[in-house]
C-alpha cells in the first residue's frame, strides 16, 4: 500500500477510475466498494477527531451530499471570503474571549496577591503595636496566607467537580481565619 508523506494512513483519495473495458455490472460494482471504502475511511478519520456514532446523523447529510456532488463532478466556484466570513471571524472571536476571560482571571488573582501582601505586612506593623497579641502572630498570618494560596492552586489545578467543591469551601475557610 502506497502511505501518504504525512500521515500513516493508506492514501485513498486517488483520483481511481475501473477498468472501461470490464463489463458495465463489473465497473458498477468497483465503483459502489470504493465510494463505501472511502467513506468508512473518512469516518474513521472523523472519529480521531473525537466524534462518535451519535454524531452520524449530523453528519450524514454533508457527507451524502458532497458524494453526489463529487461522483457528479457538479462543482462551484466560492469566494474566498464566504469561508473568512464563516469559519475565521467566530473562531477569531472565541479566541479572543478565551483569551480576554483568562486575562481577567489572572487581573483578579494578582489584585487578590496585592492584597493579601498588603494585609500581611499590615499584620506586622500592627503586631509591635499591639499589647496582648500572641508571638506567632505573623507567622499564623503569614501561613493562613499560604494556605489560601495553596488552596486556590489545589482548585485550578483538581480534575473532578467535587474536589473543586471541597478545596473550594476550604479555601472560603482558611480566607474567613485571616480576618
Amino acid at each position: 500500500k502506497q502511505r501518504s508523506a504525512f500521515s500513516n494512513h493508506p492514501i485513498i483519495d486517488t483520483q481511481w477510475e475501473p477498468d472501461p473495458e470490464q463489463h458495465w455490472l463489473r465497473q458498477t460494482w468497483e465503483h459502489i466498494v470504493f465510494f463505501l471504502l472511502r467513506t468508512l475511511f473518512h469516518f474513521q478519520i472523523v472519529r480521531k477527531f473525537g466524534l462518535g456514532l451519535r454524531h452520524i446523523p449530523t453528519l450524514a447529510l454533508p457527507i451524502f451530499c458532497t458524494g453526489i456532488c463529487y461522483t457528479r463532478k457538479w462543482t462551484i466556484d466560492l469566494s474566498p471570503s464566504l469561508f473568512i466570513t464563516i469559519l475565521v471571524f467566530p473562531a477569531s472571536f472565541a479566541m479572543h474571549a478565551a483569551y480576554a476571560r483568562r486575562e481577567q482571571a489572572l487581573q483578579l488573582l494578582a489584585l487578590l496577591k496585592a492584597a493579601s501582601l498588603s494585609l500581611y505586612l499590615c499584620q506586622q506593623a500592627w503586631a509591635p503595636a499591639q499589647p496582648g497579641l500572641p508571638e506567632s502572630y505573623v507567622s499564623d498570618s503569614s501561613f493562613l496566607i499560604k494556605g489560601v494560596f495553596k488552596s486556590i492552586r489545589g482548585y485550578l489545578m483538581s480534575s473532578t467537580e467535587s474536589d473543586k467543591q471541597m478545596i473550594l469551601i476550604n479555601c472560603y475557610r482558611q480566607f474567613a481565619d485571616i480576618v
